[in-house]
């Protein structure tokens, strides 16, 4: 790899502590729960930042970092983080939702991190559907 490219995946460093650090890979499908949606990200950030910033919440088993696109819809890098277990993922969702990174003098502040669990395409086309349908109703009222 070149100086300077961004990791677009990563498997998380080795600073694994404890039990986690014994056991034997997690070759289980994961739980959904597991894996978590991260938005607002700075530009500057790369798949092992993303580790790095949620490891202190759990045992991080892999991360995705996606740049922007902003012609693709995506304005902001987003990012992808999956947890040994469901509990981990809600300890580092409930601590990062809403904070801001940066602002620390060398570059602007993001926006706040919006932290979710990660959904598959049709949880997220169903989802779409029920609020547009919500908004229908509500509309259908006035």
């Amino acid at each position: 790899r070149k100086a300077g490219e961004n990791d677009s995946n990563a498997t998380a460093p080795s600073k694994q502590r404890g039990p986690a650090a014994r056991r034997k890979p997690n070759t289980a499908p994961p739980d959904e729960s597991q894996n978590l949606y991260v938005k607002n990200l700075p530009p500057d950030f790369s798949a092992a930042k993303l580790a790095n910033l949620f490891l202190q919440h759990g045992d991080v088993l892999s991360t995705k970092f996606v740049a922007a696109e902003p012609t693709a819809g995506r304005p902001a890098p987003t990012g992808l983080v999956r947890f040994a277990t469901r509990a981990e993922a809600e300890a580092a969702m409930a601590q990062l939702n809403g904070v801001k990174l940066g602002g620390d003098g060398v570059g602007p502040a993001t926006e706040p991190l919006e932290v979710s669990v990660a959904m598959s395409k049709e949880q997220r086309e169903a989802q779409y559907a029920e609020r547009k349908a919500a908004r229908e109703e509500r509309m259908e009222k006035r």
